[in-house]
């Protein structure tokens, strides 16, 4: 191991355990908010978790919930103001499934499943950015209601989308159908994904990039083998390319737990897995592949494996008589690739403290590094305690990672010595240095009724941040906070 990396992996938990008072030059400016959180949908793994959309460096929209049969569309300028606000009216059991933004303007999917007529539907409601007149509502996609629920892929710019269902039989996939959309819910094609290649069970997602081409991820082989095939919209061709992650190794069997995609542009898709020992369940490695389809090759980043070193480095944050037996509990839950080519995974330990009504918690984050090459830069662990109440689950707790202006930055809600608000951690992605977290003066409240909405936060510039909560004051109301940083 050389200095440099060594030195980052005793030096970076040091400084992300510290904290900066240095927030009191934020500018901020609050308007009232209402929300009514949708009881409709899982808290644990969220269908919607990002409800705002940036339309520019000041202005926005905001995709919330007025009541049983209705969501709402509202439009803000930079002054907070209400340019214009919409309605979308549901039917009785219909939920909202994905909110995106195109050049063709703002659109929901909305998903209906009607035991009446055995079918479930996927709806389209396109809206002008402009004006938040309605521009069009149609029917997308249709199945079964007894097979699995519809799923949706939809492209980084918002302009392709993918609707499919799982053709299921005697427990097995058989095949997916599955329908490719504009950003003006236009029918660019109709595809069929056949399976029955495949002999094993399999888990399966799909992915589509910006110009409409469609990933399928496939794991197969008692998940211990990952295949990727790559549809293009203008031919029949289908490009495949799979790798072994499990198997045997050193007398001991290990399958993949869990994955997590990062589909770039030009044919570029990275697979980072956790891998599991098979007999004991504990933690074996976690393993990356890069699949190029331009070039038709495959790169491999080496094999980090959870070793009890690891574990003790974990354990460095915790008290000697509170110290970490195993890992568990560990997701992977987010890869970002910065334009220097940094690739950062980052898995997250959550879970829910067990029966019903139970209150979910959100703990460590363990961040890995690779370069371009794919070699394992730095890695470190943020530490934070977070506990929401069932009727929030991590809608509000949990993180919110974005890479800005060349620096990763990570915003928490926490209470660090005893003050409650969120805070923000800047991490140079290439080398791992960073600064102290800083509260943002938001001063939340500290009860156990929500007091921060994480579905709501977005970036509108890298000085500029809009995210709802409720402050500690005696008001017991919502604000939307826009947050200029100094």
């Amino acid at each position: 191991m050389n200095n440099r990396f060594l030195y980052l992996l005793l030096s970076l938990p040091l400084w992300l355990g510290l904290i900066s008072e240095s927030s009191a030059q934020n500018k901020l400016k609050s308007v009232p908010f209402t929300y009514r959180p949708d009881a409709s949908e899982d808290r644990y793994n969220q269908r919607l978790p990002h409800k705002t959309l940036a339309v520019s460096e000041t202005d926005f929209v905001i995709l919330s919930k007025k009541n049983d049969t209705e969501f709402a569309l509202e439009r803000y300028d930079e002054n907070l103001g209400k340019a214009w606000a919409a309605a979308l009216p549901l039917a009785a059991g219909e939920t909202v499934e994905a909110f995106a933004k195109s050049e063709a303007g703002v659109y929901a999917l909305t998903y209906r499943a009607d035991a009446t007529t055995g079918s479930q539907t996927l709806t389209g409601h396109l809206f002008d950015l402009k004006t938040g007149r309605k521009l069009e509502t149609k029917k997308l996609f249709e199945g079964q209601s007894k097979g699995r629920r519809l799923g949706v892929s939809i492209s980084d710019d918002g302009s392709k989308f993918v609707a499919y269902q799982f053709l299921v039989q005697e427990m097995k996939i058989q095949a997916i159908t599955a329908s490719v959309y504009d950003g003006r819910l236009q029918k660019l094609k109709d595809r069929n994904y056949n399976l029955r290649d495949l002999t094993s069970n399999l888990s399966a997602t799909v992915k589509i990039d910006n110009r409409g081409d469609q990933f399928l991820c496939l794991l197969s082989d008692n998940s211990t083998k990952l295949t990727v095939r790559k549809y293009a919209n203008n031919t029949e061709e289908v490009k495949v390319m799979s790798v072994m992650l499990g198997g045997v190794f050193s007398g001991r069997q290990v399958y993949v737990f869990q994955t997590q995609f990062l589909l770039e542009q030009n044919g570029l898709l990275y697979a980072s897995a956790i891998c599991l020992d098979q007999k004991t369940a504990d933690f074996y490695s976690l393993k990356l592949v890069k699949f190029d389809f331009n070039t038709s090759e495959m790169a491999f980043a080496p094999e980090f494996k959870f070793t009890k070193e690891y574990l003790d480095s974990l354990n460095k944050f915790y008290p000697a008589d509170k110290a970490v037996k195993r890992l568990e509990d560990i997701e992977l839950a987010q890869m970002i690739l910065t334009p220097e080519k940094d690739l950062v995974i980052i898995a997250e330990k959550r879970y829910t403290e067990g029966g019903e009504n139970s209150n979910y918690v959100a703990k460590e984050l363990h961040l890995f590094t690779y370069d371009e090459y794919l070699n394992l830069a730095w890695r470190s662990i943020i530490m934070k305690n977070q506990v929401a109440p069932p009727e929030d689950g991590f809608s509000g707790t949990s993180y919110l990672a974005s890479y800005l202006s060349g620096s990763l930055h990570i915003l928490t809600q926490e209470t660090i010595n005893n003050k409650t608000d969120l805070y923000l951690r800047r991490i140079n992605a290439h080398n791992g240095s960073g600064e102290n977290p800083k509260p943002l003066g938001l001063d939340l409240a500290s009860d156990k009724t929500a007091a921060y909405i994480k579905d709501f936060t977005v970036w509108l510039a890298p000085q500029n941040l809009i995210v709802v909560s409720r402050p500690s004051k005696k008001s017991t109301g919502l604000q939307l906070n826009k947050i200029t940083l100094k």
